[in-house]
């Protein structure tokens, strides 16, 4: 299947989104420690953490825009809702697993590896916000 421009520009924008969001939840993390060094940890596992959690993100939502894609192409609208179900249920096992595994593996930390799957919402309320996304329903108003 090739790759439409347009998935590969929203994710490219989710990617800046991410790397933000992972920069502010770094310095958080490095704060916290300064202020409070016995309660918020500053290691190698935080910074462990923040990648892979924005990798799964990422991948999470490259993998909900390649099924957008798939979906337009199809023409039956069950098939259409069996795609999407299928999509969507596989991308939630790979979130579940990767914040079972967060837990349990030690050299992450899970809160920095659990909190970046929330990135990719955070950055589309920000492009709303600033007013560099529209949703349909206000293209429609325009």
């Amino acid at each position: 299947m090739n790759v439409q421009k347009a998935v590969r520009q929203e994710t490219i924008r989710m990617i800046q989104g991410t790397v933000l969001c992972s920069c502010v939840l770094f310095v958080l993390f490095w704060a916290g420690h300064y202020f409070f060094p016995d309660y918020v940890p500053m290691d190698y596992r935080v910074v462990l953490g923040l990648l892979a959690g924005s990798a799964v993100a990422i991948a999470n939502f490259f993998l909900l825009a390649l099924t957008v894609q798939k979906a337009a192409e199809l023409g039956d609208e069950k098939a259409v809702r069996r795609l999407v179900q299928a999509s969507y249920t596989r991308r939630m096992l790979l979130q579940g697993a990767w914040v079972v595994g967060s837990l349990l593996l030690p050299c992450f930390n899970w809160v920095a590896a659990v909190l970046p799957l929330t990135f990719p919402r955070t950055t589309i309320y920000l492009l709303q916000i600033t007013g560099q996304f529209r949703s349909d329903e206000k293209e429609g108003e325009s």
